[in-house]
């Protein structure tokens, strides 16, 4: 399983993925983080306006505009595709 997490801040993309890595390891997948922050690559998905994003499967989501993920929010989305 790969998951992309879109982000221009820095920092918010790193708690991101944190989360990511502590919800799915709680949920028992270990599934393979790409951190993005390229500008032009996230006007491309037309995801400035949703960021952070999370793109599983080619489907995006994102739940706290602005916000970083939490762990729970991570296993949540988890048990909904898997």
């Amino acid at each position: 399983m790969q998951l992309i997490i879109y982000d221009k801040d820095k920092a918010r993309l790193s708690q991101c993925v944190e989360a990511v890595k502590i919800g799915a390891r709680r949920f028992g997948v270990s599934p393979e983080v790409t951190p993005v922050d390229d500008p032009l690559e996230m006007a491309r998905q037309g995801l400035n306006c949703m960021l952070p994003a999370i793109d599983l499967g080619g489907m995006i989501w994102s739940l706290n505009n602005g916000q970083a993920f939490t762990s729970d929010q991570i296993e949540d989305l988890l048990a909904r595709f898997i």
